[in-house]
């Protein structure tokens, strides 16, 4: 009886930390305060499997506010609800680039957390004289939580990833021109971060003699 349910040890390492800084860059918000739009920083899971960093009506609204021309904007109409629009309009004009005098010069947020335990249940069962057997199974990322890149396209300056999209331009994240378009694409998380893939088993045995 000993021999089957005696000798299990169970130990593991558990590793949580807040994601990373991004800047959204120079841009203002329109129905939302700065703590709102950091309060809806989190990983989604669209209907077709995709991943993204802020809710749809978010990331929809966005995509229509920087869909301008000098006429108005896209044939997808005006945004409405929240959203972060360029920091240049018609009631005011940047005069120095990301100076923030229109938005908000730099919109800094955290990426969703990292969460991730690796756990190890090891059998050791000990033969006659200095024989003896050892059993292994060793789960990493045990919960099957993969960490995910925070932008398709990043530039780290001065501690902050700034997301790279053709309606943000360098580390001010300035609106390249009033016809500037982006893409719902540009909140998608697409990579993995270094080893926080998926859950990996290993099944290990060992005899001592």
């Amino acid at each position: 009886m000993d021999r089957i349910v005696g000798g299990w040890q169970i130990n593991g390492v558990g590793r949580i930390q807040t994601g990373e800084l991004l800047d959204f860059g120079n841009v203002r918000l329109v129905g939302m305060t700065e703590q709102e739009l950091r309060d809806s920083v989190d990983l989604r899971v669209a209907s077709n499997g995709q991943l993204f960093i802020l809710p749809d009506d978010i990331i929809q609204n966005t995509f229509k506010a920087f869909s301008t021309s000098l006429t108005g904007y896209s044939a997808l109409g005006a945004p409405t609800g929240r959203y972060m629009a360029p920091a240049n309009g018609p009631d005011c004009i940047e005069t120095s680039q990301g100076f923030g005098s229109c938005g908000t010069r730099s919109l800094v947020v955290t990426a969703p957390r990292l969460v991730r335990f690796d756990l190890t249940a090891v059998k050791r069962i000990q033969l006659s004289g200095r024989q003896s057997a050892e059993f292994r199974v060793e789960m990493l990322n045990a919960f099957n939580t993969p960490y995910f890149n925070p932008n398709v396209n990043t530039t780290t300056v001065g501690g902050f990833t700034l997301l790279n999209t053709p309606a943000y331009e360098g580390a001010a994240g300035i609106p390249l021109t009033n016809s500037t378009t982006t893409s719902v694409d540009n909140f998608r998380l697409t990579n993995l971060l270094g080893d926080n893939t998926s859950r990996v088993i290993q099944l290990v045995f060992r005899y001592s003699f």
